[in-house]
C-alpha cells in the first residue's frame, strides 16, 4: 500500500517537474499592416550573444525573436570586442552557424550579419558572407570589405556616449556610399 503510494508520489513529481521544466511559450501577435504591393515583416536587426557582449545563446535569440512575434533577425555580434572569449570561440561564422536551424524551425529569416566595432563608432553590416573578415581593420577599411560583401550597412545607434555628431569619417563613408541607414532606436534608447 505504502509502495503504491510513494510510486504515484513520485509519478506525478515527475509529471510535474517535466512540466515546470518546459514552460510554454506564447507568440506575441503585431499587428502591422501590409502597403499596398508590399509585405511588412517585424525585424530585429541588432542584437547579440555570447559571442560578443550577449548573455545568451544564438538559438535563444531566435526563440526570444519569435515569441516576440519577428518575422526576421540578424544577430550583429561585435567584431572586435569579445568579453567572453576564455568561454566561447570567436569565431562569428558560428553564430549563423548555430542560429539557422532554430531560425527555419521557427519560421524567422535568419540574416547573416556583424557589428563593425571601431571605438565608439559601430556600424552594423547585413546580408555577409564572412563575418569573420572584419576583426583588426579600421572603420574605412572594415566597412569597405563589408561593401565588398554586398552588404546593407547602417550607423549604430549614434550619440549612444554623447550627443549625436555627424563626424568626418562618417561623412567619408557616406560619400562612398557605405552608409545605407541609421539605427534611431534599440534597446538603450
Amino acid at each position: 500500500m505504502i509502495n503504491r503510494l510513494l510510486n504515484r508520489f513520485f509519478a506525478a513529481a515527475v509529471l510535474l517537474l517535466a512540466a515546470a521544466a518546459a514552460p510554454a511559450q506564447k507568440r506575441a501577435l503585431v499587428a502591422v499592416p501590409d502597403l499596398p504591393g508590399y509585405k511588412t515583416l517585424k525585424c530585429d536587426f541588432h542584437m547579440h550573444t555570447v559571442f560578443s557582449d550577449g548573455e545568451v545563446w544564438p538559438t535563444t535569440r531566435v526563440m526570444e525573436a519569435w515569441r516576440d512575434g519577428l518575422d526576421a533577425i540578424s544577430i550583429t555580434d561585435h567584431d572586435d570586442y569579445h568579453p567572453h572569449k576564455e568561454d566561447v570561440s570567436v569565431n562569428l561564422a558560428r553564430v549563423y552557424q548555430i542560429a539557422r536551424p532554430a531560425a527555419e524551425q521557427a519560421g524567422i529569416l535568419l540574416v547573416p550579419g556583424v557589428e563593425i566595432t571601431k571605438g565608439d563608432i559601430h556600424f552594423n553590416a547585413l546580408f555577409v558572407t564572412d563575418a569573420n573578415a572584419f576583426t583588426g581593420l579600421d572603420l574605412t577599411s572594415a566597412l569597405t570589405a563589408a561593401k565588398k560583401q554586398g552588404a546593407f550597412l547602417f550607423w549604430n545607434h549614434p550619440g549612444w556616449r554623447g550627443p549625436t555628431v555627424w563626424q568626418p569619417v562618417i561623412e567619408a563613408a557616406h560619400k562612398d556610399g557605405m552608409v545605407h541607414g541609421v539605427e534611431l532606436v534599440n534597446g538603450r534608447t
